[in-house]
């Protein structure tokens, strides 16, 4: 079975170092750890995922980083991965521009650095629980269309030749 993913983008390698260490001590054995060091190399493992259908729950990106920032990447992210929840994780961020990555990446949670471990694993098992229950809802809503269809048309009045011809 393929697992699920959570990529982590820093652009530090002890930062990634420390989270992909902190998240695979700490999650379920179900979850695979990827890392990027730049947004770019990011989009490419996020393309490279949704062509082998893997799932990406949760992408969490630092903000400052060189070439593109990190609001700009996880925007990017919400247009590939609607239902994937992402997270920003930065120690260089104002409250202003903290608003305004919220608004523009429509992050699921900020986090400053220094992390606080408990807070971090806290935050990623939420965002894997929230996933999980959005994707179940998906499907509920789906077979609950497909049960309304079909029932449409097995209640559907029929006259008296549709009725012969069937």
């Amino acid at each position: 079975m393929i697992r699920p993913v959570i990529l982590c983008v820093d652009d530090e390698r002890i930062i990634l170092s420390s989270l992909k260490a902190q998240l695979q001590n700490n999650l379920s054995a179900s979850i695979e750890i990827e890392v990027a060091e730049s947004a770019e190399e990011a989009l490419e493992i996020i393309h490279e995922l949704i062509a082998k259908n893997i799932e990406i729950p949760v992408v969490i990106a630092d903000q400052i980083m060189p070439g593109m920032k990190g609001d700009e990447l996880l925007s990017r992210v919400k247009k590939l991965l609607p239902q994937s929840l992402t997270i920003m994780l930065t120690g260089q961020a104002s409250a202003d521009a903290v608003g305004k990555a919220v608004n523009k990446a429509g992050l699921f949670r900020y986090l400053s650095k220094p992390w606080d471990e408990d807070d971090l694993i806290l935050t990623i098992q939420s965002a894997i629980d929230s996933y999980a229950h959005q994707k179940k809802l998906l499907q509920q809503s789906h077979f609950q269309k497909v049960i309304n269809q079909t029932l449409s048309l097995a209640l559907k009045p029929l006259s008296f030749d549709e009725q012969v011809s069937t």
